[in-house]
């Protein structure tokens, strides 16, 4: 018979608790959990647009993920695309990513160009009209800017940021609670602000919204 070996009674109670824990400590190659993007865009479904379209490279606003983030301070939007534009360029195109969110009655705008010369960041609320349409009528809509944001175009990550205070929609109400019926488009233009001829585009889907603090993909 195998001799029982006696162990005082702390050395066991010690022994137990360093084994209860182990078994809770988490591995250190351990992956925190995937966040899960606002919009999903499918790779590839660029429109061309006009008679004849503008010649450009389609991937430059080819959509993957758009997402919103806040925190006490700003609010965030976040582009994910295919390619972005070379910060120098020779090409007259114009390349613009805006997401569309309605808050306390109002629709509002963030948007982000790069041009030949600079980049420009805008902040929007929508004043008159819809701020997006699929009707044969198109787009008809009125937008006020509310102030300077920044933002930046990262070539690394194929990512465009916006980034606005909140205290820039004070004025118009403020942004609270869910941001609703969020959905995004991004367009080559040429002449005037992009306006006077258009050349691709590409529009998400809508979806109901973000809840203001939820965790977010934003980068």
């Amino acid at each position: 018979m195998r001799a029982a070996i006696a162990l005082p009674r702390r050395a066991v109670v010690l022994v137990c608790a360093a084994l209860s824990a182990a078994a809770f400590v988490p591995s250190a190659g351990a992956a925190a959990p995937a966040c899960r993007h606002l919009i999903s865009d499918p790779r590839g479904d660029v429109d061309s647009l006009g008679s004849p379209p503008l010649v450009d490279d389609q991937s430059l606003v080819d959509l993957v993920y758009v997402d919103l983030k806040t925190d006490k301070r700003n609010v965030t939007a976040s582009f994910a695309v295919v390619d972005i534009d070379p910060e120098t360029t020779t090409s007259p195109l114009r390349h613009s990513f805006v997401v569309y969110f309605g808050s306390q009655g109002r629709r509002y705008a963030l948007q982000a160009s790069r041009e030949v010369d600079g980049d420009i960041y805008t902040a929007w609320v929508v004043t008159a009209g819809q701020d997006y349409s699929d009707s044969p009528g198109g787009y008809a809509w009125a937008m006020s800017g509310l102030g300077a944001v920044t933002g930046s175009f990262d070539g690394a990550r194929n990512v465009v940021r916006v980034v606005a205070p909140l205290e820039l929609f004070a004025a118009t109400g403020g942004l609270k609670g869910l941001l609703s019926e969020v959905h995004a488009m991004s367009w080559t233009g040429a002449g005037a602000a992009g306006a006077a001829a258009e050349g691709s585009d590409d529009m998400t889907d809508r979806v109901r919204g973000y809840r203001m603090g939820a965790t977010s993909c934003a980068g």
